[in-house]
């Protein structure tokens, strides 16, 4: 169990969703943790990075908060959906290059629809990427796949 996460317990349940390791001394990690509380689960989730020698929570305002599930650019950046609520459509991803995260506008869904991007490959050699998503239906929940060309 990584120190840096709460302690799983009849009212904690704790679940690793991704890493990236950039080097030996540099992983980071995304939790879903729950916790119950007056009959209810609430989720959050956590991202914790190993500096080498020891793990440390990441606040969700720091740079590295969005790199567990981030894909190389292949020119120093990074490409990541970002954590959205899955009420609302998607509206951007994150392109972070020099340790900042710009917002990538995306088209929007149609109408009664939100776009839920699920993941993004950047093309070798290119300034290209393509993102994966679902639109999906606000009435029935049915969905479709869409790609979405992203150029930087």
């Amino acid at each position: 169990m990584l120190k840096a996460l709460p302690k799983p317990s009849a009212n904690v349940e704790v679940q690793i969703q991704s890493v990236n390791a950039l080097s030996s001394a540099s992983l980071w990690v995304e939790a879903s943790v729950a916790r119950y509380s007056a009959g209810t689960w609430h989720d959050s989730r956590e991202v914790v990075h190993w500096n080498g020698a020891s793990w440390r929570r990441v606040a969700a305002s720091a740079y590295g908060y969005y790199l567990p599930a981030a894909v190389p650019d292949g020119h120093g950046g990074w490409w990541s959906a970002g954590y959205q609520s899955q009420a609302t459509s998607m509206t951007y991803v994150l392109h972070g290059t020099r340790g900042h995260w710009a917002k990538v506008g995306l088209p929007p869904a149609k109408s009664g629809y939100r776009l839920d991007v699920t993941g993004i490959a950047n093309v070798p050699g290119a300034r290209t990427a393509y993102a994966v998503a679902n639109e999906v239906s606000k009435a029935t929940g049915l969905g479709y796949g869409v790609i979405l060309t992203l150029t930087y």
